[in-house]
């Protein structure tokens, strides 16, 4: 019978012996399916399938994608599917897209200092940095560098947020060519906005970095809006990501700010005092992930926990996944599994991959280790079918996560 919740209750009554002291685990049968049986099998399945994957040796690759040279030269990346008809799904560390059904495409990433869009076959492991090159022609500063992040829009183009340079950098995948004069004028001052999320509308919401409005972007008329959400606190480095979670509202990641900004978007009105209580230490997580638990996680940057927001009851921990040694930044970005369990957090300064187990609880930085302990190795990532594509920063070489099974 049903509850008063719609909950659906079975009490079962046995007459003569009953399984269990036949020595048998009692059924449940609906419309003539075992279901303890069928939920024994799964579970017995899925201990089979950890065990396996517990004898796998577990490796990066940091030499299939390599001669890569400069300095702070990508940030972040956009994952365009085969065929890319992009229809505006929402995938992890700000970007947006479909993804083929191979899982396999072309990532964009996305110009920091660099004068060229690097371009990465994930399929053939193979790049291009010629296709779209002299994205150095950009009025205003660059402070905090050109770029910072992109989303595949609707409309097939790849918009990526103006940090210090005074345009948004149109993409077009098709034809490996830029825009730089559609949505222009912006202010000239460094460190505006990082990444951005999509919205089921189809706008683009970028959070501010330094100045005090939110960027809400229009790929459909290339406009951008900064007086719909302005008036935010002063300040430097605020957020550092922007993560749509399903109960509708976009959540902003605290970098210097001491709360976390959350914005309605279907009134863009907007509360900074719900989730606050943060240090003003300068960029304590780089990166947000909207797990498949429903809850989003910060990763740690100057911050020595993850942290974790939950937009149901709008509260935030950042010590139930314990604290992490380490040279200072740790991680920059994280991404997220194809089954949506595990966070790969992307070494920054770290020697190791931080990995988020979201339906144990718990994390790991052992089983991907022994990387580099070069500084500002690599900046945010790209998930391509089950293998994370780590963007290089200061790094000559990508990082490559294979699946951990």
């Amino acid at each position: 019978m049903a509850d008063e919740q719609g909950n659906v209750h079975l009490n079962t009554t046995s007459s003569g012996v009953s399984p269990a002291a036949r020595g048998q685990a009692p059924k449940v049968v609906l419309n003539g399916v075992d279901v303890v049986g069928q939920l024994s099998s799964m579970a017995r399945q899925t201990q089979a399938l950890q065990r396996y994957c517990a004898l796998r040796p577990h490796a990066v690759d940091t030499t299939s994608i390599a001669g890569l040279t400069g300095t702070r030269k990508w940030q972040g990346g956009v994952l365009v599917p085969r065929n890319n008809s992009n229809t505006g799904s929402t995938t992890n560390s700000g970007t947006a897209g479909t993804t083929s059904r191979s899982g396999h495409g072309t990532i964009y990433a996305i110009p920091n200092l660099a004068d060229q869009v690097l371009i990465i076959d994930t399929r053939t492991r193979t790049v291009d940095t010629t296709s779209i090159t002299g994205i150095n022609a950009v009025v205003g500063p660059v402070g905090g560098g050109k770029w910072t992040g992109g989303v595949l829009a609707r409309n097939g183009l790849i918009y990526c947020t103006p940090t210090g340079a005074a345009a948004v950098l149109i993409i077009n995948p098709t034809t490996n060519t830029i825009d730089l004069t559609s949505i222009a004028n912006l202010p000239s001052v460094p460190n505006k906005w990082v990444k951005g999320a999509l919205l089921p509308n189809g706008l683009i919401y970028a959070p501010p970095a330094d100045v005090d409005s939110m960027l809400i972007i229009d790929p459909q008329s290339n406009t951008a809006d900064l007086t719909s959400i302005s008036s935010l606190p002063s300040g430097e480095k605020k957020w550092t990501d922007i993560v749509l979670a399903g109960n509708g509202m976009l959540y902003c990641i605290p970098g210097a700010a001491t709360s976390v900004l959350i914005v309605d978007p279907s009134t863009n009105a907007f509360n900074h005092t719900t989730i606050g209580g943060f240090s003003t230490t300068i960029w304590k997580w780089v990166g947000g992930v909207l797990a498949g638990n429903g809850k989003v996680y910060g990763i740690p940057y100057n911050h020595r926990g993850v942290l974790v927001i939950d937009p149901a009851t709008n509260t935030a921990d950042t010590t139930a996944l314990g604290t992490h040694a380490g040279m200072l930044p740790l991680w920059a970005g994280g991404v997220l599994s194809e089954d949506k369990s595990t966070i790969y957090g992307v070494p920054f300064s770290s020697t190791s991959v931080l990995l988020i187990d979201t339906l144990r609880n718990t994390t790991d930085t052992t089983t991907l280790a022994g990387l580099s302990d070069q500084e500002w190795k690599w900046s945010f990532g790209v998930l391509a079918g089950n293998t994370v594509f780590g963007i290089p920063f200061q790094a000559d070489h990508a990082l490559i996560i294979p699946s951990l099974c």
